[in-house]
């Protein structure tokens, strides 16, 4: 009998140890750290995404460009890792209109009141979606329609520099799909919720109807690897970020264009144009007779 309860204790233990064993590893399993990866297609750029609550890393192609922002400082790393230069700054001096355009530039008063304005739109939420299996919230901000995702949690910070990036709303959340109403969509067909604005600047999109922004074609969650958010080292750095955000080939082409504006512009204004031009009118006759040979 008392060997009996010795093997009966003995196989008790050896139990009690493997399912002790596989608890820990399954607890262990769960609590591995872990990021998002996300492929999206943002205007004529396809961005791959790696997200963690407190960063962020994005390659841009064809544009070429990454970004990475994270925690404690939070500034932004945009670099051109073929080029070796980088560009630094906070998320406050960055947008996608500063990182594109070579005559734009942010207005810390403009800037302040924007924000303002943000925080007083009116974000209404219209209807629930999946996106990539997802569970995402459908908003109206204003001449948009976005789906904000339920299920991936972001820092303050982060999300700041990607709406700025991406050019959506504020959410409260990861917009996975925007979609723009623009001048040539039927207002009357808009929700009541929608105040549509016209821009009228050198930069307005000039495209008419439902614009499809931003799309989020995957999804998936990896172990995290503190690899994917780290910047190069030995990279140049730069002071404006236009010298980054575009190659070199790009940029020589931007600037043949802006010395093409200011030569037709030149040109246009140029007083000995204007008086050969009269003269050469006078010469064809007074009165619009012409002159005899």
């Amino acid at each position: 009998m008392g060997l009996i309860l010795s093997r009966f204790f003995r196989l008790s233990y050896l139990v009690f140890v493997l399912v002790l064993f596989f608890q820990c590893t399954s607890v262990a399993v769960l609590a591995a750290p872990q990021e998002w990866v996300l492929e999206q297609k943002q205007e004529a750029n396809y961005l791959k995404v790696w997200l963690t609550e407190k960063a962020i890393a994005i390659a841009t192609e064809p544009m070429g460009c990454h970004f990475v922002v994270k925690a404690p400082d939070y500034k932004v790393h945009c670099f051109r890792p073929k080029e070796k230069v980088e560009w630094i700054g906070e998320i406050a001096d960055f947008n996608s209109i500063v990182l594109t355009s070579p005559w734009a530039s942010i207005d810390p008063k403009q800037e302040r009141r924007k924000i303002a304005k943000e925080a007083l739109s009116k974000r209404v939420k219209v209807g629930e979606s999946k996106i990539c299996g997802l569970k995402c919230s459908k908003y109206v901000v204003r001449n948009t329609e976005s789906y904000a995702c339920d299920e991936i949690l972001v820092a303050d910070p982060i999300l700041d520099f990607y709406k700025r990036l991406v050019f959506s709303p504020r959410l409260g959340s990861l917009p996975l799909r925007c979609y723009s109403y623009t001048r040539g969509q039927d207002l009357k067909r808009l929700p009541k919720s929608m105040s549509f604005q016209i821009d009228d600047s050198m930069l307005a999109d000039l495209r008419s109807g439902k614009l499809l922004k931003l799309d989020t074609t995957s999804c998936k969650k990896i172990p995290y690897n503190p690899k994917d958010f780290e910047v190069p080292a030995g990279l140049k750095r730069k002071v404006d970020l236009i010298e980054v955000s575009y190659s070199p080939g790009q940029r020589d082409q931007i600037e043949s264009m802006m010395d093409n504006i200011v030569f037709e512009s030149k040109i246009g204004r140029d007083p000995s144009q204007s008086k050969a031009s009269s003269k050469s009118s006078g010469k064809s006759g007074e009165s619009g007779k012409p002159v005899k040979p």
